[in-house]
């Protein structure tokens, strides 16, 4: 299944700029504008690399007050030359809830490279990566959280300003993922909150990966043909949004990075003189 997918993958999206009526994108040129991603941006630093990126918890699953982590380390992958960089609670022996980066150059325990990971906490604290705007303006949002393995049961909330309703709510156990792409209008200073929780109410098998991008809204692309059988658009996620379907997965080196118009699949040419896809 892996394989074949990849295959399709690599055979549409290596080609969309020569066919992209396959996947809809008909748009035109979009200027680079400043965007924010969550891994890329990582840091042992609170504020991240640039300034807007945050990580905490929360007290417990129905208090949405976030509380900055204060421990953090860098430990050596058990899989790979490099590192695990995390923020958490707790002491390093049992150091949850918590939010990792994968910094190695493959996959470790299930956890793509460069990828975060993030747990929530044995007494029902929500892990949270917090993003402040730094200006006001809409922004686009774009990402997907996933769970780590078949047993994860986690569950996403979304919060502007850490109240109200959530943008987005949903539990990573029936499907594998739960992708999300929407607009957002904020201040500068606002807060949105990517909260991960138990979901089903024990603390097993929670470990997620959580895929962040806020950048300039997307230009509207033309409508896709009437005939069209698939639709990938690699928003930092799998999901076929013309069928719903939520089977398909990366696999070896793919991965999501900046594309014309919002994100997109990258692939790495075996060759390392060859240019990635």
């Amino acid at each position: 299944m892996k394989s074949n997918f990849l295959a399709i993958l690599h055979s549409v999206f290596s080609l969309r700029t020569l066919i992209p009526a396959i996947v809809g994108l008909i748009c035109p040129t979009v200027q680079a504008q400043t965007s924010y991603n969550a891994a890329s941006d990582f840091a042992l630093t609170q504020g991240g690399t640039n300034g807007t990126w945050f990580y905490g918890q929360t007290a417990s699953d129905t208090d949405n007050t976030f509380i900055q982590y204060t421990l953090n380390d860098s430990t050596p992958s058990p899989c790979a030359e490099g590192t695990y960089q995390r923020w958490f609670d707790n002491a390093p022996e049992d150091p949850y809830p918590q939010i990792a980066r994968n910094n190695t150059a493959v996959s470790c325990l299930e956890i793509p490279p460069g990828a975060l990971f993030l747990h929530p906490g044995p007494a029902g604290q929500r892990s949270v990566l917090r993003w402040i705007a730094p200006t006001a303006g809409t922004f686009q949002v774009t990402g997907v959280a996933g769970r780590q393995n078949a047993g994860t049961t986690t569950d996403i909330r979304i919060l502007k300003n850490a109240t109200g309703t959530p943008l987005l709510s949903g539990n990573i156990d029936a499907t594998s993922e739960q992708p999300f792409n929407f607009t957002v209008t904020v201040a500068a200073g606002d807060s949105l909150d990517f909260s991960l929780g138990w979901g089903d109410g024990t603390y097993q098998n929670d470990g997620s990966i959580l895929a962040v991008d806020i950048g300039p809204p997307v230009v509207a692309c033309q409508p896709p043909p009437a005939n069209q059988q698939v639709w990938l658009p690699g928003e930092n996620s799998t999901v076929d949004v013309q069928s719903g379907d939520t089977r398909g997965t990366l696999a070896g080196d793919a991965t999501y990075s900046p594309g014309r118009v919002g994100r997109a699949f990258k692939f790495r040419h075996p060759d390392p003189a060859a240019p990635d896809l």
